[in-house]
């Protein structure tokens, strides 16, 4: 399909939440509703199959790589999650748990393919940006990229940062949803076993929601 929508240069790519690049997070879904051959499992990844070092998928296991589906229990791509309580299926800062002074770890994406102080955003700190701007919706109407112009001056000022409704990719079944007219971006900070995520459509912006981390969302990069 020769389409923008699953372009990964105009929309970037979608990550579970806590894993770092390993090929799950391509844009690789077809079409709406049709998902690619590379989706697997329905239940979570056992432990057995997770590294005790980092908590992530072991290279060469059959699960390496594959966009996990959860539709059951906690709703996150492991068995088991990861929480601040419970370090033993992977360490309690995976993507900095909202906290950079504990250090950005090699499996946050940003590090991994930007390096030096590159890192997924903070909750605090995408609300600053939330309520810190003039959002100004971009309608792509079919030709262009959808999204948001984020302007720290007021309507009519340059613009400092553009953000794509990039859609995202369902937990449950894996397809591919709302691209060009809806924003999921992932936050680093946790709550419990959910994380947050940066939410917007043509008519609302929020920082403040939580959701599952099996979910394949957008990740926007910043540095320290």
């Amino acid at each position: 399909v020769n389409d923008k929508a699953y372009d990964p240069t105009v929309y970037g790519d979608w990550y579970e939440w806590g894993r770092k690049k390993d090929g799950h997070q391509e844009r690789r879904v077809l079409a709406t509703n049709t998902v690619s051959t590379y989706l697997n499992t329905t239940g979570g990844v056992e432990t057995s199959k997770l590294n005790e070092e980092d908590g992530q998928i072991k290279d060469g296991d059959a699960l390496y790589g594959k966009f996990i589906q959860r539709n059951a229990g906690t709703f996150d791509w492991r068995q088991y999650p990861e929480t601040t309580e419970n370090s033993a299926t992977a360490p309690a800062n995976a993507w900095t748990w909202g906290d950079p002074v504990n250090g950005i770890t090699d499996l946050d994406p940003c590090r991994s393919e930007l390096g030096g102080t590159w890192r997924v955003p903070t909750q605090a700190e995408w609300a600053q940006i939330a309520s810190n701007n003039t959002w100004v919706w971009q309608d792509g109407g079919g030709n262009g990229t959808s999204g948001y112009l984020l302007k720290p001056g007021g309507t009519n000022k340059p613009t400092a940062l553009f953000l794509p409704a990039a859609g995202d990719r369902s937990r449950n079944g894996g397809a591919q949803y709302y691209v060009g007219s809806i924003g999921f971006y992932w936050i680093s900070t946790v709550e419990s076993t959910s994380s947050y995520y940066l939410y917007f459509t043509s008519g609302s912006i929020t920082a403040a929601n939580t959701t599952n981390r099996a979910n394949g969302f957008t990740v926007r990069c910043v540095s320290e």
